[in-house]
């Protein structure tokens, strides 16, 4: 599952994440995407840490306080490419933080190794 709040992020992450056998989920701010976290279960979440209203890290505590979310892994891709907001994703307990502009390569080598039970 996709979540940010630009529409372009989100068909660029789409594009290099399909596959033939994956369904691609797509949110654009926080409400959305944990209702649909909670219906869907998706496999993985990709979270922007830079939306209005909710960012992404309090998205994260709320799928975390989630029973039905709780063990969903997450990958923050963010522009922020701060150190101190790094940190604070990686104790939080997220699978992985990575700062924009990325590697597709990298991305989709990180899905993949996650998705595989892999950290």
């Amino acid at each position: 599952m996709l979540v940010d709040d630009n529409p372009v992020n989100v068909e660029l992450l789409g594009e290099i994440l399909a596959r033939p056998d994956t369904q691609v989920l797509t949110a654009y701010n926080a409400f959305p995407a944990l209702d649909i976290a909670r219906a869907e279960r998706p496999n993985l979440i990709v979270l922007d840490v830079a939306m209005p209203a909710i960012d992404g890290f309090e998205l994260f505590k709320m799928l975390r306080n989630s029973s039905e979310t709780a063990d969903i892994p997450v990958i923050f891709v963010t522009s922020l490419n701060d150190l101190d907001a790094q940190e604070r994703a990686m104790e939080m307990g997220a699978a992985d933080y990575i700062t924009k502009p990325f590697s597709s390569e990298y991305v989709v080598g990180r899905v993949e190794q996650i998705l595989s039970g892999g950290r």
